[in-house]
């Protein structure tokens, strides 16, 4: 470890003996997956990795390169090389802050065997073989502990540690009906101790999805679950991204301070969200972490912001600039997502269903233009609901909704309950007129 960290140290000094600004952003990792697939085991394996990602400014362009192991060694100079062709160096890099305490560090996470990884897997495979004997069955347990180091020659020097746990597993059921494919995961830098709920999800889908109910085409109450809303909010995103708005495509550009939903939808990035699989002290910029509530009731409060694109909007970063990894430049992107719960009991809100259907997952729900806020998408999982009953899965159905319309016009309620997914904590989001047609 000691090693490693005086590589980034080593390539801070040698920016420096050339007079230029620049940050090195040091990853170090541990990962162990074990994975099961067509109800066998599939991997059990570790592996460990290190990797540099380099940005520097040389006259007035930004240059980045990255290098994993021991393969730093001329990283300055292919940055270098880079920066001729770079964008515009229109930001500069934070100096040190002050930034929040968060918990994401599990010891357990760092202790855990792999015999009992192995145990936890082989248990789902088992439960849902013996529930689905001709379902071809996958699960997967993995566990990580990570480094990350950001230096800058600004003397910004962070050092931060996290775990990771992740549980998922998933069923596929070829029959007459068709194709049915169920999952359900659950992870993030703590141990996943409900591993009875994720294998309860699956079964119930299994179970509710052996009926098939039909679905005429028309317009219906569509009840979007916390598995399938993140497709639902993918335009809000898009339109919400500081790059998109300093370069105007966003159509939110000159909208701060609008009411744009209904006023009992708030939608937040959420860095500091305790459980939060994405949760940590700063970004990967150095940026301190925050909450960002970027509609609140409503009304347009925030864009998500980077240092560059705050720079050209003249605001303060949000703590939005996140890299793939250490092979890849910062870029926009959320962290925790969260929305608020309602008031209404999940239960009363499927009871209020005279017709309608229950939304699980969407699959190719992302249009071209996801600035228009129009979201389509086949049915991936699904279940009409007739008189407040689920009647059974639907097959070969598509969905078209203009979302930015839905959720300001035609929302007829949140669920109080909310389910934490990994990095987001959603509720149930029941919206009317929804268009729905069969045969997709």
């Amino acid at each position: 470890m000691n090693r490693w960290h005086d590589e980034g140290e080593r390539i801070i000094d040698a920016l420096v003996a050339r007079g230029l600004q620049g940050e090195v952003y040091c990853l170090g990792s541990e990962r162990e997956p074990v994975r099961f697939e067509d109800n066998e085991l599939k991997m059990m394996e570790s592996s460990t990795r290190t990797g540099f990602g380099l940005r520097l400014f040389e006259e007035g362009r930004i240059g980045f390169a990255a290098a994993t192991g021991g393969g730093s060694a001329d990283l300055v100079e292919k940055a270098r090389a880079v920066a001729r062709f770079g964008s515009a160096a229109d930001y500069e890099l934070p100096g040190p802050n002050e930034y929040p305490e968060v918990d994401t560090f599990d010891p357990r996470i760092e202790k855990l065997a792999a015999g009992d990884m192995l145990e936890t897997g082989q248990r789902l495979v088992d439960d849902i073989l013996a529930f689905e004997p001709d379902a071809q069955v996958g699960a997967t347990v993995s566990r990580s502990v990570g480094t990350v180091r950001i230096l800058n020659t600004r003397g910004l020097d962070l050092l931060h540690s996290g775990t990771g746990h992740g549980v998922g597993c998933q069923a596929t059921v070829v029959g007459e009906e068709g194709l049915l494919h169920t999952g359900e995961f659950a992870g993030g830098h703590h141990m996943v101790e409900d591993v009875e709920g994720i294998l309860d999800s699956v079964l119930w889908q299994l179970e509710a999805a052996s009926r098939i109910a039909e679905m005429p085409d028309g317009t219906y109450p569509v009840l979007f679950a916390p598995t399938s809303l993140g497709d639902v909010l993918r335009p809000f995103l898009a339109c919400a991204d500081g790059d998109a708005v300093s370069r105007g495509i966003s159509p939110w550009r000159d909208r701060m301070g609008e009411d744009l939903v209904d006023p009992r939808f708030s939608l937040i990035d959420d860095g500091l969200l305790p459980e939060g699989a994405s949760t940590a002290p700063w970004d990967d910029e150095g940026t301190p972490s925050q909450r960002t509530p970027i509609l609140e009731e409503g009304t347009l409060r925030n864009y998500l912001l980077d240092l560059k694109s705050a720079a050209r909007l003249g605001r303060c970063p949000t703590g939005n600039g996140f890299r793939g990894g250490s092979g890849a430049a910062p870029s926009i992107s959320s962290s925790n997502l969260v929305v608020e719960a309602g008031d209404t009991p999940l239960e009363d809100m499927v009871r209020s269903m005279d017709d309608g259907l229950l939304v699980l997952s969407l699959m190719g729900a992302w249009g071209a233009n996801p600035y228009g806020g129009r979201v389509s998408g086949n049915v991936n999982l699904g279940f009409r609901v007739s008189r407040g009953e689920i009647l059974g899965r639907v097959k070969d159905c598509m969905i078209y909704v203009d979302v930015f319309e839905g959720l300001k016009d035609r929302l007829v309620a949140l669920s109080r309950e909310r389910e934490r997914r990994h990095s987001t904590l959603f509720p149930h989001v029941l919206l009317e007129g929804v268009s729905i047609s069969a045969g997709g």
